[in-house]
């Protein structure tokens, strides 16, 4: 176990970052404000008067985290990801600045009372790069989308206003010169190219993950549901029950407890968007022919409940299944017979 004879709080920005380090009596012994790029990066571990090896360095994942704290780990320095929203939670104060960031990080890190981040390795990371660009590219199609409809719309095209998103709506707007649909479904179709690009890289990094095929034994998980759900979680045992895998993806309701009395409200959504998002479209998807037992669970609450907390439910309910699955490393197996 590596002996630290000092701590570096790192304030991370897109341009600069600023340093600095406390000895174990919490006396700052070094401040610095350095720029964000690799060569003054390493000018600026060269002009560190502190031993690197001995040093340990902490930095939120914000700004282009991953090649920092990679330079860092490659000269020597130990370094730790810090939980931006816990770190909020915990220092709170009204004189911020940059340096008093990097101190109370720097000072937490020497307590032992960092709350860290989990750190996914470098095949997860690459892959949930991939999975949150498909999600952004997707998002934008769907506004160009919706650009399309409503040009249809305030313009009183009526011949298309069914069909404006079809080859049928490009056709005719080419046919009668209306340049600003036919430019948007240009873009629409250059978009939907790089997104298909997207889906063919992920599936060839999930192509040997052990967890791929596990995953789509589940009747409405296909590749880029697993893939997705892969880059996200990452390692599933970092969770201890299935209850803490749900918060991640924010999923949970919320609660309110004084004395002997509980309230529970709508979900966080603390966490992972892109998970929760996956999760609640697949039970969109879910019906009675992929497992009775299941749908049945699923209609009861419906019957109580709106069908979007329905839904959020059964979604919660797949992630707490593939939860076990993983553990237990068992296949998805439906339930044949309908609960009464």
């Amino acid at each position: 176990m590596r002996m630290y004879t000092h701590y570096a709080g790192i304030d991370l920005h897109k341009r600069s970052s600023t340093w600095v380090i406390i000895n174990p009596n919490r006396e700052v012994v070094w401040e610095s404000e350095i720029l964000c790029t690799p060569h003054d990066l390493t000018e600026g571990l060269a002009r560190c008067p502190v031993p690197i090896q001995t040093t340990q360095a902490t930095i939120e994942p914000v700004c282009g985290w991953q090649w920092y704290m990679d330079m860092l780990i490659h000269a020597g320095m130990d370094t730790v990801l810090a939980n931006p929203t816990k770190v909020r939670l915990i220092a709170q104060s009204k004189h911020k600045t940059d340096k008093n960031d990097a101190r109370m990080l720097a000072e937490l890190l020497s307590t032992g009372y960092l709350p860290t981040a989990y750190r996914a390795p470098d095949d997860i990371q690459s892959l949930r790069a991939l999975v949150r660009e498909r999600y952004y590219f997707i998002q934008l199609r769907t506004s160009i989308k919706n650009r399309i409809k409503g040009v249809v719309t305030r313009s009183g095209i009526h011949d298309i206003i069914d069909t404006c998103l079809t080859g049928m709506g490009r056709t005719y707007a080419e046919r009668y010169n209306l340049g600003e649909i036919t430019d948007l479904h240009a873009l629409l179709s250059t978009l939907t190219v790089y997104t298909k690009r997207l889906e063919r890289d992920i599936a060839k990094k999930l192509k040997d993950h052990p967890l791929d095929t596990l995953l789509r034994s589940v009747p409405v998980v296909g590749t880029l549901t697993a893939g997705t759900i892969i880059a996200e979680v990452g390692d599933f045992s970092r969770f201890k029950t299935p209850k803490q895998l749900g918060s991640y993806a924010g999923l949970v309701p919320t609660q309110r407890s004084s004395g002997e009395r509980s309230r529970y409200g709508s979900i966080t959504k603390i966490g992972s968007k892109y998970l929760r998002h996956t999760l609640v479209e697949s039970s969109m998807r879910f019906r009675v022919h992929h497992d009775p037992f299941l749908y049945a669970w699923y209609e009861r609450i419906k019957s109580t409940h709106s069908p979007m907390k329905a839904r959020v439910a059964l979604a919660r309910k797949l992630l707490t299944i593939m939860w076990y699955m993983v553990k237990t490393n068992t296949p998805y197996t439906p339930r044949q017979h309908s609960a009464e």
